[in-house]
């Protein structure tokens, strides 16, 4: 069955308590999370550069934005990531559309990291993201740290966008076995990728 965020809202909860309650419970369980349709969540400001939703440990699991927006405020000089991935395998992520009106792109860096996956505690293989348009952001997708045994591997990006960011995708030396299509308008590097 799937999870819908919306259960998880009652009062005195925002949007971040939300949906991090509605992750939580998805990351034990897996199968498909599910926004409301066309619904925008405002995370507000940001302050750091912690990881606003981790997700660790997950096997075969959908988040489907249903077309909902995330929009936040970077107000400080940090590369937030707001969807952190770590030892997950058979995700995909799609139909979310999401902005940073505090990204600043003449400060390195000051602005979201949209969905950043993690190979520190372990590979992550078969990452599906799709149909996501990220605005005003440090980057869409980021693939990074682990070493030689701690591969990111089997990524399909499907129908990206991103807009007024500096990078689309970036993959620091981890992102391997990578496919798929992104357009970039008014961004800096739609694909810069090294240690692949």
């Amino acid at each position: 069955d799937a999870l819908f965020v919306e259960d998880f809202r009652s009062a005195g909860l925002n949007d971040r308590q939300t949906i991090s309650l509605a992750l939580s419970t998805w990351s034990k369980r897996g199968g498909i999370l599910l926004f409301e349709r066309g619904r925008e969540y405002d995370i507000g400001e940001i302050s750091n550069g912690n990881a606003i939703f981790p997700i660790s440990g997950v096997k075969n699991g959908t988040i489907a934005g249903n077309d909902a927006s995330i929009v936040a405020e970077t107000r400080v000089q940090a590369a937030p990531p707001i969807f952190f991935l770590q030892n997950c395998s058979d995700i995909s992520i799609s139909d979310f559309r999401a902005r940073d009106s505090g990204t600043d792109l003449s400060k390195d860096w000051q602005g979201m990291r949209f969905i950043v996956v993690d190979g520190s505690l372990g590979p992550c293989r078969g990452l599906a993201i799709k149909n996501i348009e990220v605005s005003d952001a440090v980057a869409l997708f980021c693939a990074q740290g682990g070493g030689p045994t701690q591969r990111i591997s089997g990524i399909t990006l499907k129908t990206l966008l991103a807009r007024r960011c500096y990078y689309g995708v970036n993959c620091i030396e981890n992102g391997d076995d990578l496919s798929g299509d992104i357009m970039a308008i008014d961004t800096r590097r739609a694909y810069f990728v090294y240690g692949v």
